[in-house]
């Protein structure tokens, strides 16, 4: 495949996305064109995504790759260090962070490594790693690519993270700021009630008994949490209600509505 006919897939996977790329797709693709195991790596090491050409993952790596879903703290200092795209990496040393047997394969791979900076920070690196030869000119300009193309992305992503963070803020402010104070001292019970309860029950009687409230501010409270979408209730009948959490911002908006 020619490098254009890549630059040109790469694009039409970019623009085929929703609303958010999805990284491991992206690192698929450039593991598949380029025939190297690739990692899209955050800032502080978390894997973003990654894609597997040479052998499968070791255990070691797995674990790694789908449950730390990072990389050691030592791999990803040394990854940060490294500020301009480095072809066919030299010294490895500063790298052998995992078990003998993984570093001993890390020493026999040809490394490529890009760092990713977007708004004039750096947000992340790309590793590349293969056995059968070494990475190419044409290589390093797609990989240059790519990395300018992640970088944007991330930035992206980054940026819709914290406008739905300052909206389920505002929707949680606005859901509490609508109760009555005997209907935030409720919320506050029903939330602590929540927390203490290993499956997320809660019983409307025994809140009323204990707090000295009547079970209509109790109802008047849940439904308009609810009706605002910062929590779910489902009746169990006798057993009490379920309530679920929906708005992550909504319980510190209680405390600090009610320490007020």
């Amino acid at each position: 495949m020619r490098l254009l006919d890549k630059v040109q897939e790469m694009g039409k996977l970019l623009r085929s996305a929703n609303e958010q790329v999805n990284f491991h797709e992206v690192a698929e693709f450039l593991s598949r064109v380029l025939t190297a195991n690739t990692y899209i790596v955050g800032r502080k090491g978390k894997i973003l995504g990654y894609g597997v050409a040479e052998h499968a993952l070791t255990e070691e790596w797995l674990d790694i790759m789908t449950r730390d879903q990072r990389f050691p703290g030592d791999f990803n200092k040394h990854l940060l260090t490294i500020e301009q795209t480095v072809a066919n990496l030299e010294d490895k040393e500063p790298f052998y962070v995992f078990s003998p047997e993984e570093n001993e394969s890390f020493r026999s791979k040809h490394i490529a490594i890009a760092p990713v900076i977007g708004a004039r920070e750096r947000q992340g690196t790309l590793v590349f790693a293969r056995t059968n030869q070494q990475f190419s000119e044409e290589d390093m300009v797609l990989i240059e690519y790519a990395a300018s193309i992640v970088a944007l992305e991330v930035v992206h992503s980054r940026q819709q993270r914290k406008e739905e963070e300052s909206r389920q803020r505002a929707l949680a402010h606005l859901a509490v700021e609508s109760l009555s104070f005997s209907e935030l001292q409720v919320a506050k019970y029903l939330v602590d009630a929540v927390k203490n309860s290993p499956d997320g029950i809660v019983v409307s009687s025994q809140i009323a008994d204990e707090h000295g409230v009547t079970r209509s501010v109790i109802v008047n409270s849940i439904r308009k949490l609810e009706s605002a979408g910062t929590i779910e209730s489902r009746s169990l009948g006798m057993k009490g209600t379920h309530l679920r959490v929906l708005n992550a911002f909504v319980e510190d908006e209680i405390n600090r509505q009610f320490d007020r």
